[in-house]
């Protein structure tokens, strides 16, 4: 391995969800225990989300150890990167093609798109065991049903590519041929959209808001039509889907320093 974090770059988040479905597999779904599993899904939400952010951490400075222009860009300038938010997670992700680029990596739209597709088939297969330990337990069916339809629209949109991955509806090369009933769905279930609810969810939960909000959510939001994409599973969907797209550059990262250095 190339780096000191490597090992915990390459693991995937996966591992987590899937140890919590064999952990609570002896528990019951009743709806007594609902209160319960709203716990132990904030629990698990949290582990995912921080665990996120320091991997993307380690990546920026694994970068910035080898590349010497990326730490000046990353790091000299003052810039606090927590890795919490889209845009953060974003900026991590574009010095990953920079530093592919750098080692002479053609790092092209069709390059970007085969990262694209593997990282998603790759998150849906291993989500997708834990959402059959979910559903044959009848825990929020709707919720974990809408996840996977949610989940394969993303994969199927015809504007898919790099900038789908992190992108808006407003760039995407398709807008063109979506009406605008359908653009504005788009736009309220993108990956952006969906990323701006977990963040704000995020918070809620390692600050404790409900402590003293707990009036949130008001009726106006629970009866939404967009309220239905703020639950655990897209949120889980969403993790999974942007941990593949890192671990997958970062492979790609190792192999070319290997190759060309013997690392």
């Amino acid at each position: 391995m190339i780096g000191t974090h490597s090992e915990f770059i390459l693991k995937p988040l996966s591992k987590i969800l899937l140890e919590f479905a064999d952990i609570s597999s002896p528990l019951n779904f009743g709806i007594e225990e609902h209160p319960l599993w709203d716990y132990l899904f904030m629990s698990l939400f949290l582990r995912l989300t921080g665990a996120q952010e320091q991997k993307c951490k380690c990546i920026a400075w694994e970068l910035a150890t080898i590349n010497y222009e990326i730490r000046r860009k990353l790091f000299s300038s003052g810039n606090d990167l927590n890795c919490s938010t889209l845009k953060e997670k974003n900026t991590v992700f574009k010095y990953q093609v920079i530093g592919l680029q750098d080692l002479g990596v053609n790092v092209d739209a069709a390059f970007l798109d085969d990262v694209r597709l593997k990282s998603y088939d790759t998150a849906f297969a291993k989500v997708n065991i834990f959402f059959e330990h979910v559903e044959s337990s009848g825990l929020h069916p709707r919720e974990c049903e809408f996840s996977k339809d949610l989940f394969c629209k993303w994969n199927a949109c015809k504007g898919a590519g790099v900038d789908k991955i992190f992108g808006k509806c407003d760039s995407c090369k398709e807008k063109g041929n979506c009406d605008a009933r359908s653009l504005k769905a788009e736009k309220e279930s993108g990956l952006e959209a969906i990323y701006s609810r977990l963040y704000l969810h995020r918070n809620r939960c390692a600050h404790n808001v409900s402590s003293y909000q707990p009036n949130l959510p008001d009726l106006n939001k629970l009866v939404s039509p967009i309220y239905i994409y703020e639950n655990y599973y897209t949120w889980f969907m969403v993790i999974m889907f942007i941990d593949e797209l890192f671990i997958n550059l970062y492979k790609e990262f190792e192999i070319t320093l290997t190759s060309q250095y013997n690392i």
